[in-house]
Order: structure tokens, then sequence, then C-alpha cells
């Protein structure tokens, strides 16, 4: 049984690195809403992405899906 506090959602932006000093590094943790059972036995997870563009700047994040401690592989999204 799938439960929406088994799941935990990351949203990670890479840092840019110049003259020995590392910029910009961030990692968000998004709300799980919920999720619904999509074709094939898998399942379409619901989550609601940050409000503010302090908290998420318009950038490349990596967004990493956690379920029951198994994290997935990243996949890379853009905000604008």
């Amino acid at each position: 049984v799938i439960k929406v506090e088994d799941n935990m959602v990351t949203m990670y932006q890479p840092h840019f690195t110049t003259h020995g000093y590392s910029m910009k590094q961030r990692l968000l943790s998004i709300s799980v809403i919920g999720f619904t059972r999509g074709l094939f036995g898998n399942y379409d997870l619901h989550v609601q992405a940050p409000t503010k563009g302090e908290l998420a700047p318009p950038g490349y994040y990596l967004v990493f899906v956690n379920n029951q401690g198994v994290p997935s592989t990243g996949s890379w999204i853009h905000l604008q």
C-alpha cells in the first residue's frame, strides 16, 4: 500500500564555481499532496511547487522522488 507520507520529493539546484568559490546551490523539499494510480500499475505523484521566486528562482533543477527510503534517478526540470 502506497501512502503519501512514505514519499518525499526534493529539488536540487546545482551550484556553479568561479575562482574556487561555489555559489547558488539550493535544496528544497517539496510538499507531496497526493497521488493517483496511473496506467500499467504506475502512480502519478501530485506535488506543490514552490510559490515564491525567493525560494526557487527560475532555472534548472534536479528533481528526486524518494519512496520508502529508495531514491529515484534525478530528472531535470526548468522553472520559469
